[in-house]
């Protein structure tokens, strides 16, 4: 323990003690007082390397709707720098990648791999990051074979989440397994992973304001309760717990809330602005209810309600929508409930798009031009199963998709009349989508191709589904009826085959 401390805790608390002197930092040369920026000192970057950095432009709630954010591309200035800045009137979560070499298209990239995963900014902050590559390191002193230091008004809270990941990076060959027989026979187990971050959240507690120490220890743990109760889920599942295991099931019980030991000391405004809180709660709250043998998720929304109030609820409400719509016995029932209740107009929006993704809802009856200009309306193919592939350029998932199974299945199918293939692309450059459709990569001339019109996520199809992931297949039955939206049945090549097969037998 002495020489993890020395070679772990040590360093990374002697940068925080030389960085935190610029906490106090000004800065007089940005349009706006609350302004923020960061700028990333990458040694090892080549001429034509870019950055991309995501930041959320609302509070949010679960990792769908994590992807409700602005984009940024800042391309290398010389000596390996990168500038970004941007407002935001209180907090938002950033997230940087690496792009492949191409210009980006439309906001829409083809990463790399990931820089910097979900930190935490405030209004008034400027960060500074100086990472570099190492040739030789611990994957707990180095995630992701990069070094950083940070520095800046702001750059505190960077270095605490920093050091609390590295120091509680979890290795399935080397760390013990969390398992219900290690909490029945042990009620003090803690894996020491996480008490080793927890352990430098709080040894770095001072350099941190009340409101960003609450946060990140909230989201730190929070984020590690989802794995947990993940791996007890399955377990649970796997061992059938019977009624002659009683004793274990009421330690469970008693053991689930703990997961989120100290919450009652942390501000409502910050238990709901948490990026990881809420889905931590829900898949505690679900674990609780499959502990006693209920498995009805229309139960656990009314448990929900019960239980808490507030914004918080309804960010609560939401994630269970994203979490369990396809899942719910009773759900219109439950979505009315919800809409009666929901307040916000960007919660009620996700909320109905995922009632307009379930299976027999009548389809959205889109406009959109094809190839040369001409209007094509999905009410054209009444009678007829229409297949539906979004996509954008420079998505390496499109493209791989589009080659390894669309691609066939469109060429098994191009006889039958009774199927179309449509493609919806939401590149806002139309010459960009031309070439696209022409380089074989995304899509083929030989189907209908269709062009979002320069709307791109803002034309009224993608809105109506929120479509937020690509490539975002979907299925309509001869009546325009949504027979599925997305599913891992899309991804495996022979049940996409045998789908549309019976489809067309069946027409």
């Amino acid at each position: 323990m002495k020489t993890f401390f020395l070679t772990i805790f040590l360093p990374l608390t002697l940068i925080a003690s030389i960085y935190a002197r610029d906490r106090k930092n000004t800065y007089s040369n940005y349009p706006y007082k609350n302004n923020v920026s960061i700028t990333v000192y990458f040694a090892d970057s080549k001429a034509g390397d870019q950055l991309m950095l995501r930041y959320s432009t609302a509070s949010l709630v679960t990792e769908d709707l994590n992807k409700n954010y602005a984009t940024i591309i800042a391309k290398r200035q010389e000596g390996g720098i990168f500038k970004f800045s941007f407002y935001t009137s209180n907090i938002s979560y950033v997230f940087i990648d690496k792009l492949l070499p191409g210009d980006p298209l439309d906001g829409h990239s083809n990463r790399d791999y990931t820089i910097l995963p979900f930190y935490f900014i405030e209004k008034g902050d400027h960060i500074k990051i100086k990472l570099a590559k190492q040739q030789n390191f611990s994957r707990r002193e180095a995630p992701r074979g990069l070094y950083f230091q940070f520095s800046g008004k702001g750059s505190s809270k960077f270095m605490v989440k920093y050091g609390a990941d590295s120091a509680s990076y979890y290795d399935p060959d080397t760390t013990a397994v969390l398992t219900i027989d290690k909490l029945y026979n042990n009620t003090n187990f803690e894996a020491s992973h996480i008490k080793a971050g927890l352990k430098f959240i709080e040894k770095n507690k001072r350099l941190l304001s009340k409101s960003a120490y609450e946060l990140l220890k909230l989201d730190f743990i929070s984020e590690r309760t989802v794995i947990e109760v993940k791996l007890l889920s399955g377990q649970l599942k796997r061992e059938r717990i019977n009624h002659d295991e009683a004793a274990k099931i009421k330690f469970l019980k008693s053991y689930t809330p703990q997961l989120y030991s100290g919450k009652e000391d942390i501000p409502i405004n910050i238990l709901s602005f948490s990026i990881n809180y809420t889905e931590g709660l829900l898949a505690t709250e679900r674990f609780k209810e499959l502990l006693v043998g209920d498995t009805s998720t229309a139960n656990l929304y009314y448990l929900l309600k019960r239980k808490y109030q507030g914004d918080l609820l309804e960010r609560i409400i939401v994630g269970y929508f994203y979490k369990y719509t396809y899942n719910i016995s009773d759900f219109n029932h439950i979505y009315e409930n919800a809409i009666k209740y929901v307040r916000s107009p960007l919660y009620l929006k996700y909320i109905m798009a995922y009632k307009n993704r379930l299976g027999g809802n009548l389809a959205y009856d889109f406009m959109l031009p094809d190839t040369n200009g001409k209007l094509v309306k999905l009410s054209n193919f009444k009678g007829k199963t229409v297949f539906i592939d979004f996509w954008y350029t420079g998505c390496a998932g499109c493209s791989h998709f589009y080659q390894d199974q669309l691609s066939k299945v469109e060429q098994e199918f191009k006889e039958d009349s009774t199927i179309v293939f449509i493609t919806i692309c939401i590149d806002k450059n139309k010459k960009q989508w031309i070439k696209s459709i022409h380089s074989g990569k995304y899509t083929s001339p030989d189907v209908l191709n269709l062009f979002t019109n320069g709307k791109g996520i803002d034309d009224d199809v993608i809105k109506f589904y929120n479509v937020r992931e690509y490539p975002q297949p979907i299925i309509v039955t001869k009546d325009q009826k949504l027979l599925s939206f997305g599913g891992d049945e899309f991804f495996q090549m022979s049940t996409l085959r045998n789908k549309i097969k019976s489809l067309s037998q069946h027409n």
